[in-house]
């Protein structure tokens, strides 16, 4: 499964290999950043670090040093109203 953005400079390429195992391509700024084949438990727990550590995916965008009409074009495309709470640190914040 291949998904681009940014024209085709950014994008990720997932191919299941076996199991739980997969090969992992990410391209960012017009170039390959990696190749890795890993377990895909190493793409949730990278999500959710990022979920944890910049709460939430506008606050990571945020934190990028590009260009402000194309960090607020993305965070348009937000969808701001997930039906279910993310990351650990929003749970412990709910319980309190």
């Amino acid at each position: 499964m291949r998904i681009e953005g940014n024209n085709g400079g950014d994008y990720i390429d997932i191919e299941p290999i076996k199991g739980n195992v997969i090969k992992l391509e990410v391209g960012h700024s017009c170039g390959v950043y990696l190749r890795l084949i890993v377990p895909v438990e190493f793409m949730t727990l990278a999500i959710a670090k990022v979920m944890d550590d910049f709460g939430g995916v506008e606050d990571f965008i945020q934190s990028s040093s590009w260009p402000v009409d194309f960090k607020n074009s993305l965070i348009s495309q937000i969808d701001s109203a997930p039906s279910f709470s993310v990351g650990r640190k929003r749970h412990a914040q709910e319980k309190t």
